[in-house]
């Protein structure tokens, strides 16, 4: 592989706590940022990588075999796909974006992966920003809520990568009340469950959490396609315009009040 600055740093089990990855000011990757570290641990079992850029601005980059990603793509298996993505200035520095997603194009190329694979709100990804410096990349797929796969294809030919687009159907097998479905990577949305179910419950709404214990389990069933953390109410997901539990409370009941 090609040599990268200085500045590029590997983060691994044993330089987690020096790297400032857990420090506020690197928590770029709200509202689903990893905070919880024995669950990046096990992630870091299963093979995933991390690059931190440290400079102005800072940003950061986890990826894993297509076949671990705890996100729903579904045919990844000879492909590297990217857990997350994030730098300090989104809207003005493709450069810093160009450099993590390089150092996870050149990981792909030494381990002999077919291509790399992102997720990205539509919106993100038709951004200039966006365009300047996914060189190379182009649509595998959309689904749902103007999600789509973005892929570079570095040796081929090969089966692309695809997306679920039973989302309906995901949603409504949660069942009747209230259901917050996370994974135990954030610790911010576990504790967030926890006060919305029991604020719930409280209100004599039915309540639960189901948790994504595995990269299987996000494939089969997770309900939001760029996200480990949603809210089902009566089998209908929830638009999470804000993450705010008082915006979320105040929508599950209006909602409910229309449906008893």
């Amino acid at each position: 592989m090609r040599r990268h600055p200085s500045d590029l740093i590997t983060i691994s089990p044993t330089n987690l706590d020096r790297s400032g990855y857990f420090s506020d000011d690197l928590a770029l990757d709200w509202p689903d940022a990893i905070t919880d570290r024995a669950w990046l641990a096990d992630r870091f079992a299963e093979g995933m990588q991390m690059r931190m850029l440290h400079g102005s601005p800072d940003g950061f980059v986890g990826f894993m075999s297509g076949r671990a990603i705890w996100r729903p793509i579904l045919g990844a298996h000879s492909f590297l796909a990217i857990q997350s993505v994030r730098t300090g200035a989104m809207s003005g520095d493709p450069l810093t974006m160009s450099r993590l997603l390089g150092a996870v194009e050149d990981w792909a190329r030494y381990y002999g992966y077919m291509g790399v694979v992102v997720l990205l709100d539509a919106m993100d990804a038709a951004r200039s920003f966006h365009q300047r410096c996914l060189s190379g990349y182009c649509r595998f797929d959309q689904t749902a809520g103007g999600v789509w796969l973005l892929g570079k294809v570095l040796e081929g030919p090969v089966e692309l990568p695809r997306l679920p687009q039973d989302w309906a159907e995901r949603a409504a097998k949660m069942g009747p009340g209230l259901v917050i479905q996370t994974a135990a990577g954030c610790q911010a949305h576990t504790q967030l469950a926890h006060r919305l179910i029991r604020q719930a419950r409280a209100h004599q709404i039915p309540a639960r959490q189901d948790v994504l214990i595995s990269a299987l389990d996000v494939r089969a069933r997770v309900v939001r396609p760029t996200g480990l953390f949603s809210v089902v109410l009566d089998g209908r997901l929830l638009p999470l315009r804000a993450f705010t539990e008082h915006w979320i409370w105040t929508e599950v009941q209006r909602r409910w009040s229309t449906v008893t």
